[in-house]
Parts: C-alpha cells; structure tokens; sequence
C-alpha cells in the first residue's frame, strides 16, 4: 500500500510539472494539493521524506509562474523541506538529509536570505559528506560558493568551488547535467 500512495504522490507531482510547462496553472496546484492530501496520511518513512522533498520542489516550480501562489507556494515548499528533514534526521538518513536542507538553503537564496540560506547549505554538506554521496555533495558546495560570493567573501567562495570541483572530478562520467 505504501509504494502504491508513493507512485500516486510522485504521479500527481509530475503531472504538476507538466501542467505548469503547458500553463494550466490550476491543474497543477490540484495536482500539487492532492500529492499533498495523500502523504499527510503517509505514516513517517524515507519514502515519505522523498515524496515530500519532490512535492517540495513542485511548489517551488509552482512559485513564479503564479504570482498570486507565490508567497503560499514558496512557504508551502519550506514547510515540506523542514519536514523532510526532520524526518530524514530520525532515523538518521543522511543522504535525504542532504537534499532537503539543500533544497531549503536553495529557497533562501530565491528570497535573499543568504546567512540562512548558507547556514542550511553548510548542513547540506555536512549530511552529504556524512552519507558518503559525492552525488549531492558538489551540489551543495556549488552552492556554498554562489552564496558565499554573494556575500562578499571570495575566498571562501573559491574553496567552495574548488571542493565541487574535487569532488565531482571521480564521478563526472556518472553525473548527468
């Protein structure tokens, strides 16, 4: 039963995705709203975490194509990553981890809120580096680095990318842009 609810959920997210590409914008906060509606009866898992994350990122997409949702849509996807998080933190998955604080530094930087953003991203590579996945991780210090250049502080912000670059140098040939 639970795979099942967890296709459903990543169906309605991905149809979502696609009605937003098509411009039915209405469509796509249903389909977003009803992914939603299925895993807040999903017991606490990793795939429940998952879901969230991608229902998350949904609303994100969502955001600024539809300047009346945005504020709601953008809160909508924080709340998600938070829970996420959380979620990913008992028992410890790290590798979730990641991405969810990831993904919530991501939403800080959209709004300028880059000492947030920089501080979510920083445990982003921590869970990352924790779970041994160079996948995420030169995700997350691509992202130190633009933050940190925002900042102001350069230095800083090319070792952040010299890490990304480290890092992904073993995996390129898997890593697809």
């Amino acid at each position: 039963e639970d795979d099942l609810r967890m296709l459903a959920v990543r169906a309605h997210v991905n149809a979502a995705r696609v009605a937003i590409q098509l411009e039915r914008f209405e469509a796509a906060a249903a389909a977003l709203n009803e992914a939603g509606r299925i895993l807040s009866a999903a017991p606490a898992s990793h795939d429940k975490a998952d879901g969230l994350i991608n229902l998350a990122l949904g609303y994100r997409d969502l955001a600024p194509v539809r300047p009346d949702l945005y504020a709601r849509s953008l809160t909508q996807a924080a709340a998600l990553l938070q829970e996420a998080a959380t979620m990913a933190e008992e028992p410890v998955d790290a590798r979730l981890a990641s991405y969810a604080y990831g993904h919530l530094g991501h939403l800080y930087e959209g709004e300028h809120r880059l000492d947030e953003a920089l501080q979510l991203t920083r445990r982003a590579v921590f869970a990352a580096q924790s779970a041994r996945a160079p996948e995420s991780l030169y995700r997350w210090q691509w992202q130190s680095g633009r933050l940190l250049t925002r900042l102001g502080k350069l230095d800083d912000a090319l070792s952040a990318y010299q890490e990304a670059a480290a890092t992904l140098q073993p995996i390129r040939a898997e890593v697809t842009f």
